[in-house]
């Protein structure tokens, strides 16, 4: 019974969308009603073949996006952030 009762308090918290690629859930802020959604990939990572390419339609799994991605890297320490950081994450 309170495995049912966890599952449906973290569904009532989730906000989904659908898009043609596939769902992404998200979150709600605790202090207002917004929804948000972190690291929507957009198109596939400027890798490889790809990187002076037109952008390519992301075909990767989506899903949860309430993790933040990993920061940029920066070079010096007057932006530097806590945290993994990846150029290409």
């Amino acid at each position: 019974m309170l495995a049912y009762v966890l599952l449906l308090a973290a569904s009532c918290a989730a906000q989904s969308v659908t898009l043609p690629a596939g769902t992404l859930t998200g979150g709600q802020c605790s202090s207002s009603n917004a929804s948000y959604f972190y690291s929507v990939p957009y198109a596939q990572p400027p890798t490889g073949t790809l990187r002076f390419a037109a952008p390519q339609p992301y075909n990767g799994t989506l899903g949860n996006v309430t993790a933040r991605a990993p920061n940029c890297i920066q070079f010096g320490n007057e932006f530097t952030e806590a945290g993994a950081s990846s150029e290409d994450w």
